[in-house]
């Protein structure tokens, strides 16, 4: 906008403030940009307000629908399906040589785990004493210091290189050091080790990352298994790698490569061996943990749709309108923030974005979800749609706890599949509608509103090059689209007509002072006629 201060001397023959009566006339002109201005601020506020409730949906999302945090993903069977498990050993004391927890696969049973041998990596120590042993004060020191790696650096030698793993490492001169060489090899994903001095026992050490029999580190293709490093090193096999030795329920566990293993939705982590003893695994639903993520579903749910039900309900205060600048800077701060407090209020009532976001996330939960009998509605389990229509329009409430807690008992895969379902047809904003309603009906409930809130908060682009419904009209923070959204066009067009308007009342203002200028030179041109006039007839002083 055009800001250009003049310094004028005015009101010298006639007395007049004239800078007032400028102001005062330019003020009944400035009142249409005023109101552009009030109309532009309006929108941004509209802004704001559309991208709190983006990022209400976004914290909503991350915090619920997070493949990692397994333990609050309300997408994922395992939040509605719960067990406890304890571990026991032959005289029933509590036993940590195994722990273990169900998933959504898992069924109630007692089993009967055998460890005979833990799955470990393979481990490659180096020499702890004559040339090639390695000192902690070595690390810095080149390798053609180094006795074990100076035959490789004679007169006319090829660069020192090895592989390990099919990793190949080379071009290392006799100027590498021994620690440059150590962390090129460890940030070489292919190669998969670690290779650490050992401030234990004084030694170099080449680790394998992975435990398992299939996890021997490779230091050549046959035999010997050895290369240049394991010859500068002194490099000799301190542990094999192999497979843990597992038996449950009198049945050998094969291919077990890690610790950690998961069989029939039961994740086992081993944590010693049992010798010849067994111990006794328990599994049994947990309903109580259940029953609270469920009710944890609901209340996040409830937020949601008490934010978005304030927002188009409540009524606009005309009698609020934006301050102009002139108005702000005859006002204390406190004034104008509880002002724009008010001035704030209802700026998205009866917004038809909003209301069909609404729209959709009621329907979502109420229409039945197919291929999921006997359990299709959530009234079947307990949880209804509230009767307050007034003051809690499109909440849900628990209106039988008894009923949910039954369910779990006697049908727990029936609540996992109303709730977690999912269909054959991948998610995509750009979907053909028919797609979108044939996904919509195999969907359970939560893949249904994950899908309503990444068609409104999607920082991806559609077939048409747009994203989500409310990034599209409000843009968003820290992305590409902060100042690519609808409202921001509304903005632009209005500040141009600001800066014309603002120039027209530049040169308006400049022709009202021309004016006053043409009326004080009259004036003083008057005055000197009359003095000269007063000389003449001998009246002047």
């Amino acid at each position: 906008m055009w800001n250009v201060q003049k310094m004028r001397i005015s009101g010298l023959a006639s007395g007049m403030d004239t800078d007032m009566m400028v102001q005062n006339l330019m003020r009944a002109e400035r009142i249409p940009l005023d109101r552009l201005y009030q109309q532009k601020q309006l929108i941004e506020w509209r802004r704001d307000a559309y991208r709190d409730i983006t990022n209400t949906l976004r914290v909503f999302k991350d915090d619920f629908m997070d493949l990692l945090k397994p333990d609050k993903n309300m997408l994922s069977p395992n939040y509605f399906k719960r067990f406890t498990a304890q571990v026991t050993d032959a005289l029933g004391k509590e036993s940590n040589a195994v722990e273990v927890s169900g998933s959504a696969g898992a069924i109630e049973e007692e089993l009967k785990v055998q460890v005979e041998q833990l799955a470990q990596a393979n481990i490659w120590v180096g020499s702890s004493d004559g040339d090639k042993k390695i000192t902690k004060e070595d690390l810095g020191k080149t390798l053609g210091e180094l006795d074990g790696f100076k035959e490789f650096f004679a007169e006319g030698a090829d660069p020192f290189q090895f592989t390990i793993n099919k990793a190949q490492f080379k071009d290392f001169t006799k100027d590498t050091t021994l620690k440059e060489l150590m962390e090129k090899v460890n940030s070489d994903e292919k190669a998969n080790v670690t290779m650490r001095f050992n401030e234990i026992t004084n030694t170099m050490e080449i680790i394998g990352k992975k435990t398992g029999a299939d996890n021997t580190i490779r230091f050549s293709e046959g035999e010997p298994n050895s290369n240049a490093l394991t010859t500068a090193l002194g490099l000799t096999e301190r542990q094999v790698a192999q497979d843990a030795q597992v038996n449950i329920d009198g049945t050998d566990v094969t291919g077990i490569s890690s610790n950690q293993f998961t069989r029939n939705g039961i994740t086992y982590k081993l944590n010693h061996t049992t010798g010849t003893e067994t111990v006794t695994v328990s599994l049994r639903k947990d309903v109580d943990t259940a029953v609270d993520n469920i009710k944890t579903v609901v209340e996040e749910y409830n937020k949601i749709v008490d934010l978005l039900n304030t927002k188009v309900s409540e009524k606009y205060n005309k009698n609020f309108p934006p301050l102009t600048q002139e108005q702000r800077e005859a006002m204390d701060t406190k004034d104008i923030e509880k002002w724009e407090e008010k001035a704030k209020t209802g700026l998205l009532t009866r917004d038809s974005l909003l209301q069909g976001i609404l729209q959709d996330m009621r329907r979502s939960l109420s229409d039945p979800v197919d291929g999921v009998a006997p359990i299709a509605y959530l009234r079947q389990i307990g949880i209804d749609t509230s009767r307050d229509y007034k003051n809690e329009s499109g909440k849900l409430v628990i209106t039988d706890e008894r009923k949910l807690r039954e369910a779990l008992v006697n049908d727990p895969d029936g609540i996992v599949r109303i709730f977690t379902k999912t269909s054959d047809k991948s998610y995509s904003r750009s979907m053909p509608k028919e797609g979108r309603q044939e996904r919509y009906n195999e969907q359970g409930l939560m893949h249904r509103l994950s899908d309503i809130i990444n068609d409104n908060i999607s920082t991806f682009l559609d077939a048409n090059g747009n994203p989500g419904k409310l990034i599209t009209k409000a843009g968003l923070e820290n992305t590409r689209f902060v100042d690519q959204h609808q409202l921001n066009d509304d903005m632009k067009r209005l500040s141009r007509r600001m800066d014309d308007l603002e120039r027209n009342l530049i040169r308006k203002e400049n022709a009202y002072y021309s004016r006053f200028a043409a009326m004080e030179k009259a004036l003083a041109q008057m005055q000197n006629q009359a003095s000269s006039l007063l000389a003449q007839l001998g009246m002047g002083n």
